[in-house]
């Protein structure tokens, strides 16, 4: 009979049961990633994320080497310069010099584009010049655009419908993340609307569009382990679990 074989684990193989890991990090993983299938909507695809609202930290539009642009504009004072003047309200908004016209931001530098948000006029007062509106965004790589670079130079980013099926106070700012973030020099919005619509709601033959703010943002950062893990619970009810859990584990407890 042969002797029987001692077999060694290595010390990389070998596990080392640490307080507060094992079944508690295994637990809240799986728990996890149950939660995060109810609580976090995919990355993938544009979303509105805020009706109203105000200014988000680190607005591009309004950096240093940013520049305002446009096809044309009705003039002053609804000038070109107000699409990123930094102030919401009609009296600080670009109105459009006809009825297909564009806008945008152009920089001097490669920025990373995450987001978007623009209104008419977001402090509510005027509701006009919005609905009847066909927003076509677009975006460009080419060093310093502006008004007068060639449309063969601007690519299909994606579009906003205020004609068939508008957002919820059309007229007020909306911020939308676009689902991913997209290096550019530029970025160019198109209107493209319907010809004609009934009452002062729309945009009517020479009613054109009114911007008053054109903001653009980086994506926003992923949260953090601890929220990621407080997201999932909230959406199956169990955060408060969470919290006693975590305190517990930090006192040795579990």
């Amino acid at each position: 009979m042969k002797p029987s074989r001692i077999l060694t684990v290595p010390p990389s193989a070998r596990v080392v049961h640490k307080p507060g890991f094992g079944t508690t990090k295994l637990a809240w993983s799986l728990l996890l990633a149950l939660g995060l299938g109810f609580a976090i909507p995919s990355t993938q695809a544009q979303a509105l994320v805020e009706t109203g609202g105000s200014f988000a930290p680190n607005n591009l539009a309004t950096m240093p080497g940013a520049t305002a642009f446009a096809q044309d504009s009705i003039g002053v004072p609804f000038d070109i310069a107000k699409l990123n003047d930094g102030l919401y309200g009609n009296g600080n908004a670009w109105i459009a010099g006809s009825d297909f016209s564009f806008f945008g931001i152009s920089f001097n530098t490669t920025v990373s584009i995450g987001a978007l948000a623009f209104g008419r006029d977001n402090t509510g007062v005027m509701t006009d010049r919005t609905l009847g509106n066909h927003f076509l965004v677009e975006y460009t790589t080419t060093p310093n655009p502006d008004a007068g670079t060639r449309d063969s130079l601007w690519l299909p980013l994606t579009d906003f419908d205020y004609t068939v099926n508008p957002p919820g106070d059309s007229s007020v700012r909306h911020l939308y993340t676009l689902g991913f973030n997209l290096d550019v020099t530029g970025i160019r919005v198109r209107n493209n609307p319907l010809p004609i619509q009934t009452g002062d709601q729309g945009n009517l033959v020479g009613d054109y569009a009114a911007i008053d703010e054109f903001e653009l943002y980086s994506a926003v950062p992923e949260p953090g382990i601890d929220a990621l893990i407080a997201l999932g619970l909230a959406a199956m009810g169990l955060y408060p679990f969470f919290r006693w859990s975590k305190a517990a584990a930090c006192a040795g407890r579990v």
